[in-house]
Parts: C-alpha cells; sequence; structure tokens
C-alpha cells in the first residue's frame, strides 16, 4: 500500500464509508513498513531522555544532533513542520523527509469542526472544554445515523461528556461507568443540579479484562436497548478492555474510543525484559514481533511514553520561555543520572517533586533543590553522603561550558523525539485497529476528533457492527 499520495485530515468523516480507507492487508503492510522505520531510529525512540548521557547517545549520534542543536530556539518548533538546511548530513535530511512528509501517515479520518452548540460545559479548562464539545458533537453524529438512543461512557470521571450529551443527543441515556466513586458522587451532584438524574446513570465500578461479562450484563439491565460505547481519555489497560467488551457484547452496536497514557499499561517484568499484556494487541504485530521481523525492543515502556508525549502541533503553540526550561530540566536531569552511575551513587527522593519549576533555570539551583530533596548513599557501604560534600561534587562535576552544550544537545534531541512522536502513536494505535479488523470489525477506523494543537490525544478509534 502506499500512502505518499494520502493527506492526514483531507479524509471527511462519513460512517458509510467507515473502515473503506483500508483494508486488513494493507493495514498489516502499513504497520510493518512503520515498524521497520522506528527500529531504525530505536535509539532516538527507545532511550529515555534523562538517559541520553549514560547511553553516550550525544556522543554516538553526534553528526545527526550537532546541526540541530546549532540551530535558534525559535527554529526548533519548525523542523517537524519540513525544515531543514540541505548542507545538514545526508541520513538526517532522509529522516526528516520521511517523518514530515505523508509517506507513513496512516490514512485516518478527520470530523468537521462543531459549530458554538451553546455547550453547558462550566468550571473547567478550555482544553476540556474542546475535547468535550467535539467528541460529544461526533458521537451525536453516530446515535443519530445509527439510531441508537443509549450511550454508554466508560471512564466517565466528573460527567463532563455526559451532561453534554444529554444537550446534543435527544433524549439519549447514558449508562456512566466510573471506578472511583468520589468522582461519581461529584457527577451525580453535578447531574442533579442541571436535572438529568433520570438520563446519566452512575455505575461505581471499574473495567477489568477479568469482569467484562459481569459489566456487560449491568450495561445490559441498565441501558435497555442497542448503545454506543464511549471513552474520552481511556488510560492505559483501558482501551483494550472497553474494546474487548465492545467485541463480546453484542447490544453495544458502536465504539468510539480516545486513548492516552499507553505507557501505563500492566505489565511484567522477566529475564530482564518488561512485557506489556495489552501490548501488541494484534496478532499479526505479536508475530513480526515473535520472529524478528520487526525488533521487539520497540515493546518498551519508553516507546509507549514516547507515544504519549505531547504532539508537534502543541508543541509548535509553546513559548521560548517553556520550551528552554523543558529542556534544561531534562538535561539536568540528565546530568544528575550520569552522576549517579559514574560514582556509585544511589538517590532517594524525601518529596514527591525533588525540583520545583522554580529551580530548573540553572544547574546550580537545580543542583541545590536535588541535594536538599533526596538522600544519597554510596553504592559500596550504603553510608549516608553529607548533602554539603555532595552539593560540592555535583557542581564540581561538569563545566559551565558543558552544561551549555548538553542543554542545546538535549534540545535537539527532544525535536527530533518531537518530530516521530506521531508515527509512533501510529504504530500503538493502528495495532489495536489491526486487532478489530482481524476480529472481522472491518467498519473501523482511526478518526481525528479533536485539534493536536489543544488536545494531545486528538485521535480515536472508532467502529461499528
Amino acid at each position: 500500500m502506499s500512502t505518499s499520495s494520502t493527506v492526514s485530515d483531507s479524509i471527511p468523516f462519513n460512517i458509510d464509508n467507515l473502515g473503506s480507507e483500508i483494508n486488513l492487508e494493507d493495514t498489516k503492510e502499513y504497520i510493518k513498513k512503520l515498524g521497520t522505520f522506528l527500529v531504525d531510529w530505536k535509539w532516538l525512540v527507545l532511550t529515555r531522555p534523562t538517559h541520553i548521557l549514560v547511553d553516550k547517545v550525544m556522543e554516538s549520534h553526534a553528526h545527526i544532533l550537532g546541526p540541530l542543536a546549532s540551530l535558534p530556539l525559535e527554529t526548533h518548533c519548525k523542523v517537524p513542520f519540513g525544515y531543514k538546511k540541505e548542507f545538514w548530513p545526508n541520513d538526517l535530511l532522509l529522516f526528516l523527509d520521511r517523518v514530515c512528509s505523508e509517506q507513513l501517515v496512516f490514512p485516518f479520518k478527520s470530523v468537521v469542526s462543531p459549530g458554538k452548540n451553546g455547550s453547558t460545559t462550566t468550571k473547567t479548562t478550555s482544553k476540556k472544554l474542546h475535547e468535550t464539545t467535539r467528541l460529544s458533537a461526533f458521537v451525536a453524529s453516530i446515535c443519530s445515523k445509527e439510531s441508537i438512543k443509549c450511550i454508554v461512557d466508560v471512564g466517565s470521571g466528573l460527567g463532563y461528556v455526559d451532561r453534554e450529551l444529554c444537550q446534543v443527543v435527544d433524549g439519549c441515556r447514558i449508562v456512566a461507568v466510573e471506578s472511583e466513586e468520589a468522582r461519581c458522587t461529584s457527577a451525580d451532584a453535578a447531574n442533579k443540579d442541571q436535572g438529568l438524574a433520570d438520563r446519566i446513570i452512575q455505575l461505581p465500578m471499574k473495567l477489568f479484562s477479568s469482569n467484562i461479562k459481569e459489566v456487560a450484563d449491568i450495561v445490559n439491565a441498565t441501558a435497555n436497548g442497542d448503545s454506543c460505547l464511549i471513552a474520552l481519555h481511556a488510560c492505559g489497560d483501558l482501551t483494550p478492555t472497553s474494546l474487548r467488551l465492545f467485541e463480546h457484547n453484542t447490544s453495544i452496536v458502536s465504539a468510539v474510543i480516545m486513548s492516552c497514557c499507553y505507557h501505563k499499561m500492566s505489565s511484567s517484568f522477566d529475564k530482564g525484559r518488561t512485557t506489556f499484556h495489552n501490548f501488541p494487541s494484534s496478532e499479526y504485530v505479536k508475530s513480526l514481533l515473535a520472529d524478528g521481523s520487526v525488533d521487539s525492543d520497540l515493546a518498551d515502556v519508553s516507546f509507549l511514553r514516547l507515544a504519549a508525549e505531547s504532539t508537534k502541533e502543541l508543541w509548535a503553540t509553546r513559548s521560548l520561555d517553556s520550551l528552554t526550561l523543558h529542556a534544561q530540566s531534562v538535561a539536568f536531569r540528565a546530568i544528575i543520572q550520569l552522576y549517579e552511575e559514574q560514582n556509585g551513587i544511589i538517590f532517594k527522593k524525601t518529596k514527591r517533586k525533588a525540583v520545583k519549576p522554580s529551580s530548573r533555570r540553572n544547574w546550580k539551583s537545580y543542583a541545590e533543590a536535588w541535594v536538599s530533596n533526596t538522600d544519597s548513599y554510596r553504592r559500596s557501604d550504603n553510608q549516608l553522603i553529607d548533602r554539603n560534600d555532595l552539593l560540592k561534587e555535583l557542581e564540581d562535576f561538569i563545566s559551565e561550558n558543558d552544561i551549555e552544550e548538553v542543554v542545546k544537545r538535549t534540545m535537539a534531541f527532544n525535536t527530533l523525539r518531537n518530530c516521530v512522536q506521531h508515527l509512533v502513536e501510529s504504530f500503538v494505535l493502528v495495532d489495536r485497529l489491526l486487532a478489530l479488523k482481524e476480529a472481522g470489525f472491518t467498519r473501523s477506523s482511526l478518526v481525528r476528533v479533536s485539534d493536536a494543537a489543544i488536545s494531545p490525544r486528538s485521535i480515536a478509534i472508532v467502529v461499528c457492527r
């Protein structure tokens, strides 16, 4: 399958054509091609940013990072959108050509932005309002087309989406499944204040793979008819588990799932490797990793963390000060990590955040905050190190010139990861989509529901029976 002519966001959503843009075999071809490309850049997608010094990334890939490190700060956000210099190294230019063009972009659809609909959602952030109104309008269009009057909201939280849905889906009934009872109580109170308590039923329970049948039975008894399953910010395992609920409950005729926090999926550690219970999801990707067609190292927490990071569109909206502070935070933590490794030190935090943003402006204040909010021990004798001695060691550990260079190359590393983030996330989402297609759900697609410059997780998995 060739995706070179496909422009993301150019395919308008039409539920009658759901899944028609790409079939099962082409989806397999796409994800194998993407996986092969990402493996070629393992050092970029699998290295934790705070380990760039320990793993010697700055030394071994200096020819790639160097040209970007010399860029003015304001130019970094342009690189993921195609900015380049013809004299840069050829492998860097080839990388940018691949990630900045449409060659590796999955042909997902997009929905038309809803007009102002007089949303009643209040007391929330502009981001949450954007996500709530976009998702609700999209779900309303599906419910209208499929004649659905019941919606099951998994991970319903404080009920913002549910109350919005009551405004845009005439006569709908909502089953709100939420694991935290306190949130259910708050949502119930807000529902009563708006006169919606009779239309929104709160179910304080958690969805696991092991209790899908139990949840399905309760949902069926409460929903009373065909329903649409939705989830906004389906964290970690909640997306694959919700999709299994859809697969095993025929009364759920459609689903719209927006994932987040891929790295929080449950895992186990054995023989030096982390294995995720729900990644990969598809049998095809499992086979690619098992037979070595795609390096199994991709099934790693660092890979999933990158999938869950901010989009290039969101990065482009950040102030220069914010970008600088982020690069310094990562660089300074990488220096601490290197010091720890080279000197046989174990650090234990005494506070949840060892260094607050106000102390990340320079290395001296960062080191002072780190020393103040951690206890340090030498591995050799497990003896506690005096804080004054430790601070002196940290201040002498690296020169000002070297610190400046580390920050610049950290910014370059961040920029390259920013370039490829959407493809890493695409690998995870397409794997989940592929699992649906393998199960026979051909009416399934990826759909951009919200603005990637506002909401970092803007793409939904959409499936209908």
